[in-house]
């Protein structure tokens, strides 16, 4: 049932009774749920069972996949642009919310207006570590180009990723730094369990915690996996979980099958229960926005540390919690923080960015959007 209110226009085509949720899912269904509780929301999206008892939303179906031969990106596409055309005359709207370029691109060529893209990636970025192949990249970076034209505000999580799209595309549209936007993730979202509690100390074994992706090496697993080998052939008494599944999994378990002390998990839902478990969890990557494993660490009352890119350095400021992408400076790292135990005061001093960090962040991104409850301030 639609109300007196602004409407917000959403599509997804994930598949939310799969299983595979990610951070960036959560977050979606988090401003989806938010849009709704004053306003009226319009979703292009297939079922969506975590928004039963929402009110306020009104959902046209997209069709399931049918077009085999195509590459499932461009299907994808063409199904979600069918039914944004073939509806728009039905669909009424103040802004549509699109989650990345791909569906700034679908709004764009089904011919809707007043479009905010949240860039949750560096999106070209991302996929030069991922190695894509030289077309691929051409039409990713056509996808972006048309997004940063055809957005009327662009939110993006972290000062790097700001500046990214403005060295890439600041000569050519000479308002971009105008219409960008900085909104950092919070920690108090609606699946992070918050809790102060630490780890008993009951042993002298140190535990870490990863969590991660092994699709690629974004995530620094190639740089963590091996300094923890080296500090247990040193002697150190370390347990270290390893969260997450991906292409490369199987080939590290295989390589480190010898050490029972690193523990591959796979992927996993309770990770909260681990988290606490730990003494402190390491966050490596080679880029990143604004990961939620930090978030979720820092939620739990856990030391966290990781390298000085992107959100993790907006996110953990202090450069005692930062260190650079190498397997050399990792183990250095991991080493001082053990033989000093400052992950106990850590996880303590850690407090300060949970206090900061906690707001409605779903009413940030949508005061952002709309304009007329909103002081049009970046915050970071």
């Amino acid at each position: 049932m639609l109300i007196e209110g602004k409407t917000f226009l959403f599509v997804s085509d994930t598949n939310y009774e799969g299983g595979n949720i990610t951070g960036a899912h959560r977050r979606f269904l988090e401003l989806v749920k938010g849009a709704s509780k004053n306003n009226n929301v319009i979703m292009v999206s297939r079922n969506i069972p975590e928004l039963k008892g929402c009110d306020n939303i009104k959902i046209f179906k997209l069709p399931k996949k049918n077009r085999r031969f195509l590459p499932s990106h461009i299907e994808k596409i063409i199904r979600i642009i069918k039914v944004l055309r073939r509806e728009k005359k039905n669909i009424e709207y103040n802004y549509a919310i699109s989650f990345g370029p791909v569906d700034t691109f679908c709004y764009g060529i089904s011919g809707y207006k007043n479009i905010t893209t949240l860039f949750r990636e560096d999106f070209i970025g991302y996929k030069k570590i991922e190695k894509m192949p030289a077309v691929k990249m051409w039409y990713f970076k056509v996808l972006e180009k048309y997004a940063v034209r055809h957005s009327r505000k662009i939110i993006v999580q972290c000062e790097d990723d700001k500046n990214a799209l403005i060295e890439r595309y600041g000569e050519k549209y000479s308002d971009l730094a105008k219409k960008i936007f900085i909104q950092i993730n919070n920690v108090n979202a609606s699946w992070m369990r918050s809790c102060k509690m630490l780890k008993k100390r009951d042993d002298d074994i140190i535990t870490i915690m990863f969590i991660g992706n092994f699709s690629d090496n974004r995530k620094g697993h190639h740089l963590l996996l091996p300094a923890v080998k080296r500090l247990i052939d040193d002697g150190y008494e370390i347990k270290l979980y390893v969260a997450g599944d991906g292409e490369q999994l199987k080939a590290y378990q295989n390589e480190y099958k010898e050490y029972k002390e690193i523990v591959f998990l796979g992927r996993i839902r309770d990770i909260d229960r681990y988290l606490l478990a730990s003494d402190f969890e390491l966050v490596p990557s080679l880029m990143d926005s604004c990961p939620n494993t930090v978030l979720e660490g820092i939620s739990c009352g856990v030391a966290v540390y990781g390298t000085n890119v992107g959100g993790i350095k907006d996110i953990l400021k202090d450069k005692n919690y930062l260190f650079k992408p190498s397997v050399d400076r990792l183990y250095m790292f991991i080493k001082n923080k053990i033989d000093k135990k400052e992950f106990i005061d850590d996880a303590s001093r850690q407090e300060s960015i949970k206090k900061r960090l906690t707001f409605d962040w779903g009413e940030k991104i949508l005061g952002i959007i709309d304009e007329s409850n909103y002081a049009m301030e970046n915050s970071v």
